[in-house]
C-alpha cells in the first residue's frame, strides 16, 4: 500500500516465519556442504509438469543428466501448504 505496509493480498511473510525460512535454508547449506565434502555430488535434480530445476542450472551442460539412462530420474516435489512447510522449517 501507499503506506509501505502490505495489502491483504500480498504473499509476505511474518518476522517469525523469515527467522524460520533464513534458519531452514542455512541448515540444508551447511547440510548440502557437507555432503559435498564427503564426496556427494550425485545429480539429482527435481521435476514436475511445472517447473524443471534443470531449466535454472549453470551446470545442465556438464553434469551428464539424461532421463533416457537407465538410473536417472527427476525426484518429484512433494507441494504442501504453507503452513505444512512452515511446521516442517520450524522442526514440527
Amino acid at each position: 500500500k501507499k503506506d509501505g505496509t502490505p495489502s491483504a493480498r500480498s504473499q509476505t511473510a511474518s518476522s517469525d516465519e523469515y527467522e524460520a525460512i533464513s534458519g531452514f535454508v542455512n541448515k540444508k547449506v551447511k547440510e548440502f556442504g557437507r555432503n559435498i565434502l564427503n564426496g556427494d555430488i550425485s545429480v539429482n535434480p527435481y521435476g514436475d509438469t511445472q517447473m524443471q530445476s534443470c531449466t535454472y542450472c549453470d551446470y545442465k551442460h556438464i553434469c551428464g543428466f539424461d532421463e533416457r539412462i537407465s538410473g536417472y530420474k527427476k525426484r518429484k516435489l512433494d507441494i504442501t501448504s504453507d503452513e505444512a512447510m512452515m511446521r516442517i522449517m520450524n522442526g514440527n
